[in-house]
């Protein structure tokens, strides 16, 4: 909720939870890590898929407000109870200071026992 020098918290953030049948998608959205993600998993209880954001983090004293490393993106999915983590928001485009490869690197590598997984650019992904 951020897009120019003056509008900080002018409109609402956005992360949202689908669930459909027996299955359940949250999409973390474009954010930073923050404790409201443990309040979300104990309200919605564990999701099947969780979409996070790895991308768009140096440097940290003007990104970490707004966009979450890779190691928080697993944070994320730990405090919201995700069976498995996909990883977006990287690569497409050049927003920020890190190497375009490194979100993908550091999320694969980063502590945590939930399986997660990084799809190529314009990849599909079937969930039933």
């Amino acid at each position: 909720s951020r897009r120019g020098l003056m509008d900080t918290n002018t409109t609402l953030w956005c992360g949202f939870r689908c669930d459909v049948a027996d299955y359940s998608v949250y999409f973390a959205g474009d954010t930073a890590y923050g404790e409201t993600f443990a309040d979300i998993g104990a309200r919605l209880g564990p999701c099947d898929l969780g979409l996070v954001p790895i991308g768009a983090y140096q440097p940290r004293i003007l990104m970490e407000p707004v966009h979450a490393t890779p190691e928080e993106a697993v944070r994320i999915g730990e405090d919201l109870g995700a069976r498995r983590l996909i990883g977006m928001h990287w690569g497409t485009i050049r927003l920020t200071t890190e190497p375009m490869l490194e979100p993908a690197e550091r999320f694969m590598a980063a502590s945590g026992s939930i399986p997660r997984q990084v799809m190529r650019i314009g990849e599909s992904l079937a969930l039933a």
